[in-house]
C-alpha cells in the first residue's frame, strides 16, 4: 500500500491534493454496505464479478482475466456442492 501511496504521491503534487490511504480490512459482504456509510472514497478488494454484479456500485474493468479460484470450507459447512450454491 506504502508503494501505490508513495507512486500517487510522484503523480500530483502534494501540495495540491494531500495523499492519505488508509487500509481498512473487512469481511467481503461488509465492504460495500461500509463504503455507503461513508467509510472512504474508493474501494479496492479482490472479488468475483458474478453474473449479476451489485446495481448500487460501479466496478472498473478487471485486470486480471482467467483467474482459477479455489473455495475452502470448515468441515462443518454442508451443502456445497456446485457453483450455484456458492451465490447468496
Amino acid at each position: 500500500m506504502e508503494l501505490y501511496r508513495d507512486y500517487l504521491r510522484m503523480k500530483v503534487r502534494a501540495r495540491s491534493w494531500p495523499v492519505q490511504l488508509v487500509l481498512v480490512t473487512l469481511p467481503v459482504d461488509e465492504i460495500i454496505p461500509t463504503q455507503f456509510e461513508g467509510a472512504g472514497d474508493i474501494v479496492a478488494a479482490c472479488v468475483t464479478l458474478t453474473p449479476v454484479p451489485p446495481k448500487q456500485v460501479q466496478f472498473a474493468t478487471p485486470c486480471l482475466h482467467y483467474v482459477n479460484e479455489v473455495v475452502v470450507s470448515a468441515p462443518s459447512v454442508e451443502g456445497i456442492e456446485t457453483l450455484d450454491d456458492l451465490v447468496p
